[in-house]
């Protein structure tokens, strides 16, 4: 009982920490640029893997 009304006390301050993020718009700002990190870190990291293949089969040769 005492676990699980700490939980939802703990979900109750989170609700309130991301609303007020959001109503001063730092939440969809902080996600956008997250996204476009993660989407950057993908496209380098299969540029990477491709380069390596590519001077893989180039060594082979």
């Amino acid at each position: 009982m005492g676990l699980s009304l700490k939980m939802s006390n703990d979900d109750h301050i989170l609700h309130q920490t991301v609303r007020q993020l959001k109503t001063m718009g730092l939440s969809y700002s902080f996600h956008t640029r997250l996204s476009a990190f993660l989407d950057i870190l993908a496209a380098s990291l299969v540029l990477l893997s491709y380069w390596t293949g590519v001077g893989g089969i180039l060594a082979r040769l």
